[in-house]
């Protein structure tokens, strides 16, 4: 698998296959020349019947976290130096309260998101907020330099419930991994304001972007915005089976 980068209008497909009622199947991949095909990201879902919820303790892990916080302001204006300009529905996280790897963050869902939260079971505004928040993770915002890390691998995702517009994620290096690794490991819990968790990632790796960095890029006399639309065609799967 090769990840997708973009810096003029592209083309991306999805392919989903269904072996069964409780089993989608599922191919990201772009066709470069002679129809050859580039997979991007691919796996499988599963459902399950839920069961009883799972709640996380957060007042008392945030009492835990003691070496330090950081605020809205401190998060995204590291993210821009870095390169990365989130806007104002992906600017979620309101605090994050450090530990020793591991951390806790809050987000609040933005005001512009409101409207259209119902259409979402995890909302990608909080998702991404939830990602975002792993830079709690470095030791010193102050003097972190280079490109972010890149996301390639994702071992597992449950889904519980919908996301509330207000939620906290609890971030901890995973099994093997540590700080300062060249690929990094973590598990992630999302849970609503009650701690009933929502979401559970569980082996979200990223690695080192060895390319130029998205600073450079971005402050590059090329850089250009490209915008992104979704369009949904159905297509007849050679080996789809309905039970």
């Amino acid at each position: 698998m090769q990840p997708f980068f973009v810096s003029e209008a592209k083309e991306i497909h999805i392919e989903l296959l269904t072996e069964n009622e409780e089993n989608i199947q599922f191919e990201i991949y772009s066709i470069k020349s002679e129809d050859k095909e580039t997979i991007h990201c691919k796996g499988e879902i599963n459902y399950a019947e839920k069961g009883e919820n799972r709640t996380l303790e957060v007042e008392k892990l945030t009492e835990n976290m003691r070496r330090g916080e950081l605020n809205t302001a401190e998060i995204y204006e590291t993210y821009t130096n870095l390169g990365l300009q989130y806007g104002d529905t992906h600017q979620v996280i309101s605090k994050i309260y450090q530990g020793n790897n591991e951390l806790i963050a809050k987000l609040e869902l933005a005001k512009a998101s409101k409207a259209t939260q119902e259409k979402y079971t995890l909302h990608h505004g909080m998702l991404d907020g939830a990602l975002q928040a792993s830079l709690g993770l470095v030791d010193d915002l102050a003097n972190i330099s280079g490109s972010p890390m890149l996301p390639f691998a994702l071992e597992n995702i449950q889904v519980f419930a919908s996301c509330t517009e207000e939620m906290f994620v609890w971030i901890r290096y995973a099994e093997g991994s540590k700080s300062g690794d060249n690929i990094t490991k973590l598990d992630i819990d999302v849970c609503d304001a009650d701690g009933i968790i929502c979401a559970q990632l569980k082996g979200f790796t990223s690695k080192t972007f060895a390319a130029p960095s998205l600073k450079t890029i971005a402050n590059s006399e090329e850089a250009t915005i490209v915008y992104a639309t979704q369009t949904w065609k159905k297509t007849k799967g050679e080996t789809a089976k309905v039970a």
